[in-house]
């Protein structure tokens, strides 16, 4: 699959050190996920649910910099960065994820979006060109670009950037299958 990242190695922590300090006092990890999910997404992770901050919104977008929508996710996601001293960011997509199925189908069908809030089509429009970038716009790809192309959001943010650069914060993207 052709993508257009260019991640810095260096930007992702490994399981190693996030199971390390999901063991340590304090809340280290931020998980950002799907409002959609039917699991609490604090139930699949490897750390203890109080240990962990949680943003969850639709399809587990991430504002990228500049962005007119996303202002409760980036303050969210500030905070925790700023104030919590989190060294963990997991971006959490899921397999079965019902918006990105509903964008699919719509998309198939020809149907426009019209009627959305900013921020849902701010979401579809994204989708868009995730999936005009993909050879097989299928849901599990769709997922996972939607999933990898919140890291560069998080990345567009020179709060986030500085801590990754220092390393001061580590990233993460998941895929979660419920079925499993």
């Amino acid at each position: 699959m052709k993508t257009s990242h260019s991640f810095m190695p260096e930007a992702f922590g490994t399981l190693h050190e996030l199971q390390a300090d999901a063991q340590r006092p304090g809340e280290k990890i931020l998980l950002v996920a799907c409002c959609d999910h039917g699991t609490a997404p604090c139930h699949l992770s490897i750390a203890d649910p109080r240990r962990l901050n949680v943003v969850q919104n639709m399809a587990a977008t991430v504002p990228a910099a500049g962005a007119a929508v996303g202002w409760t996710t980036l303050a969210s996601i500030e905070y925790a960065v700023a104030f919590r001293n989190v060294r963990h960011i997991v971006v959490c997509g899921h397999r079965q994820c019902r918006f990105i199925a509903h964008w699919r189908a719509a998309r198939q069908s020809g149907e426009s979006p019209a009627g959305l809030g900013e921020e849902l089509q701010s979401i579809w429009s994204a989708l868009d060109e995730i999936a005009g970038g993909l050879p097989d716009g299928g849901q599990q790809a769709v997922v996972r670009e939607h999933t990898l192309r919140q890291i560069d959001n998080l990345l567009s943010h020179e709060f986030i950037r500085q801590r990754v650069e220092n390393a001061r914060v580590r990233l993460h993207a998941w895929v979660v299958d419920e079925e499993s």
